[in-house]
């Protein structure tokens, strides 16, 4: 986004550079996707997972109301088939899946309605069976939506994965087309190449960022061990193993280390280690996304 402002200010260069004004116009289209699918990947579903569970329990307290009142009606005026329908206790009705629970609600409310004037003196009406029938609708329509949020969810971060390699394409095209004025334009060339330096949103440069996710699913990895051993036989032999843990996005920062090659190992309970050898240079900032496998 950097880069598009140093652009935007500079289009009468730009327009003069063949090629760079229609890569130019790529990157900013890829960079509102991005920003799109980043607010779909972001949604949180806490909010979502909650409601639902606050459904599921005002349902089975109405229900498991309904069905004791059933219940002492069946008992009383000997109705077996009724009472092994409608005698249902709270934790049983918890214990149930969501469809299992609507099914049972759903047949406590029919087997309510059919009976409600004989088991009116044990306190059935049709108020409570109005609720009954609400709280069934209003738990219907929950159920499939935190799955769908983390469907949602999975399906935007697979989708950026694409978008930001899409992206380095067209960066790598508009670094070697910038390199044409480097000598004719230096003042442009030099807010190019600044422009393309990677700096956090607190303004302090880093060297190396480390991204993990699971190979099944795409999603970031918490808690992964990541341990960076100056490989043998390099001028970094003496240095001290580095090590660092992501944090909830999947990723960690490192804002200093000697340049050189290393070997990375990353671990995890629950998934194949793995080992690769990186290259860190002066000055250069060095992205890696890894993927873990599952035991």
């Amino acid at each position: 986004m950097v880069l598009c402002d140093h652009l935007s200010k500079n289009g009468d260069i730009v327009d003069t550079i063949p090629n760079l004004s229609d890569q130019f116009i790529q990157l900013q289209s890829l960079i509102g996707q991005i920003q799109s699918q980043s607010q779909q990947q972001s949604l949180d579903q806490t909010g979502v997972a909650i409601a639902k569970k606050e459904a599921r329990r005002h349902l089975v307290d109405v229900a498991a109301d309904i069905a004791r009142k059933l219940s002492a009606y069946a008992l009383m005026a000997n109705n077996v088939s009724l009472l092994k329908e409608v005698h249902k206790q709270d934790y049983a009705l918890l214990r149930m899946t969501d469809e299992q629970l609507r099914e049972s609600c759903q047949l406590i409310y029919e087997r309510g309605v059919t009976n409600v004037e004989a088991a009116a003196q044990y306190g059935l009406n049709s108020r409570s069976l109005t609720d009954l029938i609400n709280a069934i609708h209003a738990f219907t329509t929950m159920i499939p939506k935190p799955r769908l949020t983390e469907t949602e969810k999975k399906q935007a971060t697979l989708q950026l994965v694409k978008l930001f390699a899409d992206v380095e394409v067209i960066l790598e095209k508009m670094d070697m087309l910038a390199d044409v004025v480097k000598i004719s334009q230096p003042l442009f060339h030099g807010g190019y190449k600044s422009a393309r330096m990677i700096v956090d949103h607190a303004g302090r440069g880093f060297i190396l960022k480390v991204t993990v996710l699971d190979t099944s699913n795409h999603q970031p990895l918490k808690g992964v061990t990541c341990k960076i051993l100056p490989e043998a036989g390099t001028i970094n032999n003496k240095e001290r193993t580095i090590s660092k843990k992501t944090a909830l996005k999947g990723g960690f920062y490192l804002k200093s280390i000697p340049e050189g090659a290393y070997e990375m190992v990353v671990s995890k309970s629950g998934y194949k280690q793995i080992s690769q050898i990186i290259e860190i240079s002066k000055n250069e900032f060095l992205n890696l996304t890894i993927s873990l496998e599952k035991l």
